[in-house]
């Protein structure tokens, strides 16, 4: 189930895979994605990325985890 909100400049959207939450926080010009709440990659903002049926693959995910994690 994907949420989605909207503040001054700032947009938001996220879901849940199994045990993990994507958000990606947006602005006219820039993106980023956390990934529960590590932010992961920023990229240009563009419009294909709304309405995607799969935002992350816009993005870099290959990350390393937290220690701790």
């Amino acid at each position: 189930m994907r949420q989605e909100a909207c503040s001054a400049k700032a947009w938001t959207s996220s879901w849940v895979e199994g045990p993990t939450r994507y958000t990606v926080v947006h602005s006219p010009a820039v993106a980023i994605l956390f990934i529960d709440t590590d932010p992961v990659d920023a990229i240009t903002f563009h419009r294909d990325l709304l309405g995607s049926e799969d935002p992350k693959t816009f993005f870099n995910t290959v990350t390393t985890a937290r220690p701790g994690r």
